[in-house]
This record gives C-alpha cells, sequence and structure tokens, in this order.
C-alpha cells in the first residue's frame, strides 16, 4: 500500500482504515513519511480502530500534515487505542491553529 501512495504523487484525496488490524505505529510513521510528497492532496482521513496505533505513530503523522499546503479537509479517527492520549489531541488541535486552509476537520478519539 505504502508503495501506491509513493508512486502516485498527484493524489487528492487518501482515505485509509485499519481497524482491528495489526498496523503499528511503525507503520503510521511509515504512511506519514511517503504523505510528504504528495503536495497536490487536499483530502485525508485516517482510522485507527482497535490497533496497537499510540502517540508516537500519530505524531508525527500529524508533523507530516502541517506541511501539506493544499490540505483543506483532515479527519482522524482514533478508537480503541490504548497508547494514543491526549498528546496527540493536542497536537492536532496546534496543527488546526497553524494551518487555516484546512476548512473541514472530524477528530474522533474514543476509548
Amino acid at each position: 500500500m505504502v508503495g501506491m501512495i509513493h508512486s502516485n504523487t498527484t493524489l487528492k484525496k487518501l482515505c485509509l482504515l485499519f481497524e482491528r488490524t495489526k498496523v503499528t505505529d511503525e507503520g503510521i510513521i511509515r504512511i506519514a513519511q511517503e504523505l510528504s510528497i504528495l503536495s497536490k492532496l487536499t483530502s485525508f482521513t485516517l482510522a485507527v480502530n482497535w490497533t496497537s496505533v499510540s502517540d508516537i505513530g500519530i505524531l508525527p503523522l500529524i508533523d507530516t500534515l502541517s506541511i501539506l499546503k493544499c490540505l483543506t479537509v483532515c479527519d482522524l479517527f482514533v478508537g480503541g487505542c490504548q497508547g494514543v492520549t491526549n498528546k496527540s489531541a493536542k497536537k492536532f488541535a496546534e496543527f488546526l491553529r497553524n494551518n487555516t486552509n484546512v476548512l473541514g476537520v472530524e477528530l474522533d478519539m474514543r476509548s
């Protein structure tokens, strides 16, 4: 999947859903690295539900989203991931304060 992102630099919308899978922080960090080249990306959705993902993966992802200047819609759904804390929520709020081009947002964090 990650190779697909890397080979399509004109991608404008990306939606990723990981539910009850073995996706890890390393996988989310790898996705974040690949996202950095998608300069035309306008819409990004990530849902990680009941996985082992933690702040270690989410925080670098939010940093990467900050450099995507065309991004206007950003949705982040995190449910049942015990390692995702308020630290990620605060980082996402900071991302929104600093990126006024993002007009549509949904943040859903559940335990």
